[in-house]
C-alpha cells in the first residue's frame, strides 16, 4: 500500500496543478454501526489519511496546490442552484433536464466547495478531483 500511495501521489502531482481532496475521518466511520467489521478493516488497509499526507508532501515538492474540504451534502446538493434534494440511494440523479451519476455530482460538489473555500489562481487548466 505504501508504494501504491507514493506512485499515485507522484502521478497526480505530475499530471495536475490543482488537486481537490475530501477530508476523511476514519475513526468516525469505524465507530459507525452501519458498516461490517470486514468493511472497516478494508478501509483501514487503504490508509486514506496517510495517502493525504503523502500527496501533500509530493505536492509541496512540485508546487501543486491541494485543497481539502468537507463532503457534506455534496451528492444531495444541486451544483447549479444549491438546493438540497432527497435522492435516497439512487445511483443517478436528475437536475433540470439532465441525468448525472451520483458520484459525478458528489465530485463536482467537492470541487466547487474547494474553489469557494480557497483562493486559487488558474494558470494551468489541469485539475483533478480525488475521491
Amino acid at each position: 500500500i505504501h508504494e501504491l500511495h507514493h506512485q499515485t501521489a507522484c502521478w497526480l502531482t505530475k499530471r495536475y496543478s490543482h488537486i481537490a481532496m475530501p477530508n476523511f475521518n476514519f475513526h468516525k466511520v469505524a465507530r459507525s454501526k452501519q458498516l461490517f467489521s470486514k468493511t472497516v478493516r478494508g478501509i483501514a488497509t487503504l490508509a486514506q489519511g496517510k495517502f493525504g499526507d503523502i500527496l501533500e508532501h509530493h505536492a509541496k515538492k512540485r508546487k501543486v496546490l491541494v485543497g481539502r474540504g468537507s463532503e457534506a451534502y455534496t451528492s444531495k446538493t444541486d451544483p447549479w442552484t444549491g438546493e438540497i434534494k432527497a435522492i435516497g440511494s439512487s445511483r443517478k440523479v436528475k437536475y433540470g433536464d439532465r441525468i448525472f451519476r451520483r458520484d459525478h455530482i458528489g465530485a463536482l460538489g467537492v470541487f466547487l466547495r474547494a474553489l469557494s473555500d480557497t483562493t486559487w489562481t488558474w494558470k494551468n487548466p489541469c485539475s483533478a478531483i480525488v475521491e
